[in-house]
């Protein structure tokens, strides 16, 4: 409960902050992820609900942003958010079989980290994004398979938003 509560701090102090540097649309970003983690301070039952509703947002407004950047073609753009929105369904679904959801959503991601490592522009913002979203499925492996205890994971899961999200955003600028 306090990491979800440091980090809607965090978050609500980032969107304020990258609200004077830069166009809305990527403000956003932050200021979803906030009201994610508000909801789950309320509601610590469900922060799995708030988590993937908060990445099914905030995670294709994160690509629009690097795919923005690199004039990326609308179709292609569309088509990888797509994939994005795949890739995060397949993780909630996946409660049902895990390990078949888990190797759909890692083929959905294999086009769009093909398409990231082929960008020219923000390379830093790029390597980070494909680092840190290819550790989510890590950890939720070791969430699953008990190999790390619930409460670490979710603390995890919290420093990787911070770090995907605000570190994206500034190295975007």
């Amino acid at each position: 409960m306090v990491t979800q509560k440091i980090t809607l701090i965090i978050f609500l102090l980032s969107a304020l902050y990258f609200s004077f540097k830069t166009d809305f649309k990527l403000v956003l970003i932050p200021l979803i992820a906030s009201v994610s983690y508000m909801f789950m301070i309320i509601d610590p039952v469900n922060i799995e609900k708030y988590r993937y509703a908060d990445w099914s947002i905030t995670t294709p407004l994160m690509l629009l942003g690097i795919l923005e950047v690199n004039k990326t073609p609308t179709t292609t753009s569309l088509l990888l958010i797509l994939l994005d929105q795949l890739m995060i369904g397949s993780a909630i679904v996946g409660k049902a079989n895990p390990n078949l959801w888990f190797i759909i959503g890692s083929i959905l991601f294999l086009p769009i980290l093909y398409y990231l490592f082929h960008l020219t522009q923000k390379k830093s913002a790029i390597y980070l994004t494909i680092l840190l979203w290819s550790m989510y499925p890590v950890i939720w492996i070791m969430d699953k398979d008990k190999i790390m205890a619930p409460e670490q994971s979710k603390v995890v899961f919290s420093i990787l938003d911070l770090i995907a999200k605000i570190g994206l955003l500034d190295l975007l600028l």
